[in-house]
């Protein structure tokens, strides 16, 4: 096996990522709970705390399938304590204009780059989801850490 230099690893990086297109991505599977009783008398400003995950790409031919899902704990750490849970798994479908698809760029991509991807349509949804429970709106950051 031939091992190339980091810049050519780079490079191939930085391509499969210019090539890559997002064909799909719809809903897939979401549970969402709020006490709202207990929202009367929190403050306005709500912290959230979270985490994502996605599953191992499923790859076929130049295109690949990954599920993304993202959960948020909404005023509290834990479950216990917490005022209201989220969770929303999103199914998204990309495709690569090349001729080959490289397993190890779209590894990389689902493990850092997906989030980018994804984090838009997670913050509508939660904000869109407090509206319809009829709590105040929490704000999801715009970035995430």
């Amino acid at each position: 096996m031939k091992i190339l230099p980091r810049s050519k690893v780079k490079e191939g990086y930085v391509h499969f990522l210019k090539c890559l297109q997002l064909d799909d991505i719809y809903l897939s599977q979401t549970t969402a709970t709020f006490d709202r009783e207990r929202f009367k008398s929190f403050p306005k400003e709500i912290p959230i705390q979270g985490q994502s995950r996605c599953t191992k790409p499923i790859l076929s031919g130049t295109a690949f399938t990954v599920r993304a899902t993202m959960e948020v704990l909404i005023g509290g750490s834990n479950a216990k304590e917490s005022l209201g849970r989220v969770e929303v798994t999103y199914a998204l479908k990309f495709s690569v204009r090349a001729k080959e698809l490289n397993p190890e760029h779209v590894n990389q991509f689902t493990r850092s780059t997906i989030k980018i991807v994804i984090w838009p349509f997670f913050r509508e949804f939660i904000h869109s989801m407090t509206a319809r429970f009829g709590i105040p709106h929490v704000n999801v950051p715009i970035h995430t850490e």
